[in-house]
């Protein structure tokens, strides 16, 4: 009897090949490479040279080849996964202030070259998404998400911070939670996309 063929299938994080990770792997962080050379390969060298090994340059955008959430680049640096513009942003432009987003001009979330992100505040990004046509109505009218959901604890602009204080690392989940009054299963939701996955 043959070897049961697993229908999870992600991509490699090294490069960036589809393959099918075991459940089972997945469920506890790892299934993250399709061999162990890719493995190995990415545990070597620094953030930036692990950064650069995934970007993909062009006359365009540069493209980064491990991709996670909503077609966003990801970086697994010190434990964490790090969105790779805004690694990118820190490479070329220096730390991100709290609270900050870095956007991107040419809408490509993969993207990473510089000159294609900017920096700005949760209302930049949205006069920015409302001045390029890129706006779509809730369809669900009735089923009101964010701060406008009876049952929030935290306005959007809280969600955003917490977002912004994870990604930046060096606290946890607990302490960043007793600072908004919630708790770190909360954030835990937050910062994971299960819950309130359309503030940025």
């Amino acid at each position: 009897m043959g070897m049961k063929k697993h229908s999870l299938t992600a991509p490699c994080e090294a490069c960036a090949v589809l393959f099918h990770p075991r459940p089972n792997l997945v469920k506890i962080g790892r299934g993250r490479f399709c061999s162990s050379a890719c493995s190995n390969t990415m545990k070597m060298g620094t953030p930036e040279e692990r950064f650069w090994r995934n970007v993909i340059k062009s006359d365009g955008c540069w493209t980064y080849k491990s991709t996670g959430q909503r077609g966003y680049g990801k970086l697994h640096v010190e434990g964490k996964h790090l969105r790779a513009h805004r690694f990118s942003w820190e490479l070329h432009f220096g730390k991100i202030p709290l609270g900050m987003l870095v956007c991107h001009k040419c809408d490509n979330p993969s993207c990473v070259r510089p000159d294609h992100l900017f920096m700005g505040t949760s209302a930049d990004n949205t006069a920015d998404m409302l001045a390029k046509g890129r706006y779509v109505a809730p369809i669900r009218t009735n089923n009101p998400r964010g701060e406008l959901h009876h049952n929030s604890k935290i306005t959007n602009a809280d969600a955003q911070c917490i977002k912004a204080l994870w990604a930046k690392g060096g606290m946890r989940q607990a302490d960043i939670g007793a600072m908004f009054g919630i708790s770190q299963t909360s954030v835990y939701y937050i910062v994971s996309g299960r819950n309130w996955a359309h503030i940025n």
